[in-house]
């Protein structure tokens, strides 16, 4: 990660030649996932470094890396949140403030599958039945993903067997069927112009959408029809 930052102060010239070049980085998350942004320096250059969370002033860090350990909870769990950190370093000559520079951390929803089945139960003999996977986040919302943050849903991984087509997945026979799903950040001619492109991210494998399971049975007796009466 890179976050140290050119001086405003010409004592700490010479300095910053210990520090890799700043620039304002874009970081996914989950919410209320937590993550830690570690400055990249030389022990010795600074004498603290100074955080400010939306705008709110953290304590001056004066000892170690200076790392902030943070976790965000969205406001409206199905909607993603921008929040703003900035970070600004004092050097040990002279006590020079650097310029501050912003970094956005996006917080993105953790979301939850389920199955959905005309029925759970067929009649004895052979039978075809389509599972569709539902998502706990409209189209609308899911289209905002995609339009500011190029995120999208990964393809669904079943297991149980099937035919799966999208959202949904043809079967024959009765079995345990499972569904599970993932984030997926767009990458290269894929990329939504206009839309944000991560630095780096923590939402890919970490659970970020809960999977679902559906039994399905095929043992419902067929009735036997009977004689017919006549008088």
């Amino acid at each position: 990660m890179k976050k140290i930052i050119t001086s405003l102060c010409l004592s700490f010239v010479f300095v910053i030649m210990a520090f890799t070049e700043s620039k304002a980085n874009t970081y996914y998350v989950l919410d209320e996932q937590e993550f830690t942004l570690t400055p990249d320096a030389v022990a010795g250059t600074f004498s603290s470094i100074l955080w400010t969370v939306d705008n709110v002033a953290l304590s001056p860090i004066l000892t170690g890396v200076g790392a902030l350990t943070k976790s965000f909870k969205l406001t409206n769990s199905g909607t993603a949140e921008e929040h703003k950190i900035k970070l600004g370093v004092i050097a040990s000559l002279g006590g020079c403030l650097s310029e501050l520079v912003e970094h956005t951390v996006v917080v993105i929803p953790k979301l939850s599958l389920s199955i959905t089945t005309p029925k759970d139960n067929f009649c004895v003999g052979a039978f075809s039945a389509d599972l569709t996977v539902n998502v706990s986040l409209d189209a609308t919302a899911l289209g905002l993903l995609k339009s500011k943050y190029n995120i999208t849903l990964a393809p669904f991984a079943w297991t149980g067997g099937g035919t799966a087509n999208g959202n949904v997945l043809t079967i024959n026979q009765a079995g345990n069927y499972s569904v599970s799903g993932d984030y997926l950040v767009l990458e290269g001619t894929n990329v939504v112009s206009g839309a944000l492109i991560p630095t780096a991210t923590k939402i890919l494998g970490q659970g970020a959408i809960a999977g679902a399971s559906k039994l399905i049975k095929n043992d419902l007796a067929i009735p036997v029809v009977t004689n017919l009466l006549f008088n």
